[in-house]
């Protein structure tokens, strides 16, 4: 009787079962090894930022790889009608380069990576837009509805409540 474990089909079964394996382990490492300064001579080099656990893996979060693609997407951009249109393209950008909770650590210290908002302004309108981590909603701010002549700073929480809202949609 022939086994139906062929050299080809153990070693498909090896190599997808080490591969993430591999993966996690190197990104442990890295995330380790890359974020104590290194001592060139008098010089010491600091880490980039956070993120680089995924570093080699397409689309890894290092400030340089999310900063590239962003230039990248950017220029790729086709002409736009409005300020809105440019504004929510410009969304659509950054929902790229969203950190999940938990993707980023920074070994040692008491932080775990997120992205805590998002914003872009139009700055004909003079309208600034956010999101958070809490509402993907867009808020706009209208900054010529702001009298900047007051003598006090008025502080307004992003989130008044820090959870998503939900539109029920009604299917007939």
């Amino acid at each position: 009787m022939e086994s139906v474990w062929n050299s080809l089909e153990i070693t498909k079964v090896i190599v997808s079962v080490l591969t993430p394996l591999a993966v996690i382990l190197f990104g442990y490492w890295i995330n380790r090894h890359f974020w104590e300064p290194v001592k060139v001579g008098d010089l010491e080099v600091k880490p980039l930022g956070v993120g680089a656990g995924m570093l080699g893996l397409p689309g890894d979060y290092s400030p340089p790889s999310r900063f590239v693609r962003a230039t990248a997407l950017r220029n790729t951009v086709r002409p736009l009608a409005t300020g809105e249109d440019a504004v929510l393209e410009a969304f659509r950008i950054l929902n790229n380069f969203d950190i999940p909770k938990g993707a980023v650590d920074a070994p040692g210290k008491d932080i775990l990576g997120s992205t805590i908002w998002t914003s872009a302004m139009d700055t004909k309108a003079l309208r600034y837009y956010y999101r958070t981590q809490y509402n993907s909603r867009l808020r706009v701010i209208d900054l010529k509805a702001i009298d900047f002549g007051k003598d006090n700073i008025t502080y307004v929480p992003m989130d008044l409540e820090k959870g998503q809202d939900f539109q029920k949609v009604v299917i007939p």
